[in-house]
């Protein structure tokens, strides 16, 4: 599954002007994808961000009342949220999962039977302005070393 993040104001300009300089930037996507993970993983653990995920239907609880007063995706080892992976290269920062079912958590659908059944999203590869912050800052830290 691949979902691309439209970058907040600045960042792609800033992106471009780190490129610019000639430098290695594999040490600016580490910590990029760091960030990335790091919001991911704030978002399992708050249930969503900026508003809080839909609760599971009755009908799903009916049939796994185990995920009664659960963590929605990630009640169990191996599940979406420990799938979640940082990943870099020297021009790419990103996290990914490799669930084939990410894609409908993520962005809500039909499925099951006749696609009978309707998921409502919720979305775990989300990036508050926190995090945006944060990427600038680092894109910021590596141009001062850049014109060092």
């Amino acid at each position: 599954m691949r979902i691309k993040l439209v970058a907040k104001d600045g960042i792609t300009q800033a992106l471009q002007q780190l490129s610019s300089s000639g430098r290695n930037l594999t040490p600016a996507m580490i910590e990029i994808s760091e960030t990335l993970h790091s919001e991911t993983m704030a978002n399992f653990d708050a249930q969503g961000r900026p508003t809080m995920w839909p609760v599971l239907a009755e009908s799903t609880l009916k049939r796994r009342p185990d995920r009664i007063g659960g963590m929605i995706l990630q009640d169990k080892q191996g599940g979406l949220k420990s799938s979640i992976q940082a990943a870099h290269g020297a021009a790419f920062a990103e996290v990914r999962t490799n669930k084939v079912y990410a894609r409908i958590h993520q962005l809500g659908g039909k499925t099951g039977r006749r696609h009978a059944a309707k998921i409502p999203p919720r979305p775990y590869f989300w990036i508050s302005d926190e995090g945006w912050d944060e990427i600038m800052d680092i894109i910021s830290n590596h141009l001062d070393g850049a014109a060092q």
